[in-house]
């Protein structure tokens, strides 16, 4: 395979990349998309995080190959987030892609594990795709998401307490002191619950009809849990499941 890249470089300085890369330097964007039509395999080098390149790259029918960081990187282990407000784990060069697009367009290995890398590239040289879009970066996919913020988002009005403060267990369908409560339900086949059809249901914005609850493992993050179960964790929703009320039942 040939290695092309587009390091940008100055004329009266040459680009500090190896002889065997065919580099093009800064593109204009219709040059860069013409470029990607024509490769197979697009690699990233563990930085910038979550870039748009990737996505371009996918959309455009190439492989992405990222690394897989162990342990991932944190403000606890990682210069880049030391000192910025986010407790966030990045276990990946581009976590969206990771989990959300996933194989065939993108692959995910430990880069310092030669015969992973190795197998990885060989099932690549072996993979046809076709250019993938995720629906969420489609034009009606972007116009959907705008208009969930517009219709569903009031910043103009405080957020009500819940259970509100005048409400009493019975009113709003939750449990008792030592009764299973009628505020979740089981779902069928599944150790997963829901919000129960019949219980009192606040207004909220994701819908509580779409509320599920899971436990997690000992030492799993409730990100990972809600991923394993293709999930997406949503913290808009803790505010039902963190009370008294709702732990009990």
């Amino acid at each position: 395979m040939e290695v092309h890249g587009t390091v940008y470089y100055e004329t009266q300085r040459p680009p500090e990349v190896p002889a065997y890369v065919k580099n093009h330097g800064l593109l204009p964007q219709h040059e860069l998309q013409t470029l990607l039509r024509k490769a197979k395999l697009f690699i990233g080098f563990g930085f910038p995080y979550e870039g748009p390149a990737p996505l371009e790259a996918i959309a455009n029918g190439c492989i992405y190959l990222q690394p897989k960081f162990h342990p991932p990187h944190s403000s606890l282990n990682h210069e880049f987030f030391r000192g910025k407000p986010t407790s966030r784990e990045v276990s990946s060069q581009h976590p969206y892609a990771e989990q959300y697009i996933g194989r065939p367009h993108v692959m995910t290995v430990d880069y310092n594990n030669s015969q992973e890398f190795d197998t990885a590239i060989r099932e690549i040289m072996s993979t046809k795709v076709e250019p993938y879009l995720p629906y969420e970066y489609t034009c009606e996919g972007m116009l959907e998401r705008v208009h969930a913020y517009i219709q569903h988002q009031d910043f103009c009005a405080p957020e009500a307490p819940f259970p509100p403060a005048n409400s009493s267990s019975s009113k709003l369908g939750l449990s008792s002191p030592g009764s299973p409560g009628p505020q979740f339900v089981l779902l069928p086949n599944s150790s997963a619950l829901t919000w129960a059809p019949n219980a009192n249901t606040p207004h909220a914005w994701p819908p509580l009809s779409c509320l599920r609850l899971l436990a997690s493992q000992e030492g799993q993050s409730c990100v990972e849990a809600c991923q394993r179960a293709n999930l997406v964790c949503e913290p808009a929703l803790f505010r039902f499941i963190n009370n008294k009320d709702a732990l009990r039942g």
